[in-house]
């Protein structure tokens, strides 16, 4: 059923289509590694929360590393808002077509403590949303962009990251800070 650690569900995309989340609920992902065929998981507006009440999806840490690992597959965050994403690894192999992280028309997400990595296309995607913080998270080895800032996006922070070893680090206008990175 998906709501306590004795009964899981196989996949967080199976928990997005079968629940809805409402801010302040909190989706916990096991340790592991999370194989997908190149799909994205896909978080829909209906599954958010505000800044004072996010929906959560965190992963395990160990030994101040993510032991909570989705290969061969980004997440899509569709017109969402108040998701914040903390303690995961998205790695993404040859191949594989795709974005770690696409951001579009959302509002009032946090990416806190997540390595993205190997992707081949951005690490992070940011178009027509406000109000994104990154904290703490690693981009690297992407193919095009580390983090790309797009279309009319605004108040996009990116705080105390590594951005290393991408094709080009950081692309973007006027709205995005990076500070301490």
């Amino acid at each position: 059923s998906g709501v306590s650690p004795l009964s899981p569900l196989d996949s967080l995309q199976a928990v997005l289509d079968r629940y809805d989340l409402e801010g302040g609920d909190t989706v916990l992902v096991d340790a592991g590694n999370y194989a997908g065929a190149g799909s994205r998981i896909t978080i829909h507006q209906l599954d958010g929360g505000s800044s004072l009440a996010p929906v959560r999806f965190a992963g395990v840490e160990a030994l101040g590393a993510s032991s909570t690992r989705f290969e061969n597959h980004g997440l899509y965050l569709d017109q969402t808002r108040g998701v914040t994403f903390e303690s995961l690894t998205i790695a993404m192999g040859a191949g594989v077509e795709g974005t770690g992280i696409d951001v579009q028309s959302a509002t009032n997400t946090m990416i806190r403590n997540v390595a993205i990595t190997g992707n081949p296309g951005k690490g992070l995607n940011v178009v027509r949303s406000a109000d994104i913080q990154v904290e703490r998270t690693i981009f690297r080895g992407a193919t095009t962009n580390g983090i790309a800032h797009e279309s009319g996006s605004l108040a996009v922070s990116v705080v105390n990251s590594v951005i290393w070893s991408n094709r080009i680090g950081v692309s973007g206008g006027a709205g995005l800070s990076v500070r301490n990175s």
